[in-house]
């Protein structure tokens, strides 16, 4: 039979492989955060370098796109100036055929 002193050591030796367990876990643990921790720092360091990737590139672009519409809209207003300007030879051409259809039918009467 056990005696008081034979128990009470059982179960000191008991609690301390339970605590060396416990402990091998808690470090498990602390290992595993620390590994957690690390990667968690990459992405934001990644998440860092894509937003600065993404300034970088609307800026290029966007200086690119302004000139890009600023010369789209120079060509556009120059094709309307050349519109309006066929549009006025056109009707000048018209004047001139009509003026030359009345000198040609004046001649013709005059002969």
């Amino acid at each position: 039979m056990m005696n008081n002193e034979d128990k009470i050591l059982s179960i000191l030796e008991t609690l301390v492989v339970k605590v060396d367990g416990l402990e091998t876990k808690v470090d498990n643990l602390e290992t595993r955060f620390d590994t957690l921790e690390t990667k968690v720092d990459k992405i934001e360091h990644d998440v860092q370098d894509v937003k600065h990737r993404i300034i970088v590139i609307e800026h290029d672009y966007g200086k690119r796109i302004d000139a890009a519409l600023d010369g789209y809209s120079a060509l556009y207003d120059i094709s309307n100036e050349i519109r309006s300007d066929i549009r006025k030879i056109y009707s000048q051409q018209d004047r001139q055929d009509a003026h030359i259809t009345i000198l040609e039918s004046e001649r013709r009467k005059s002969k």
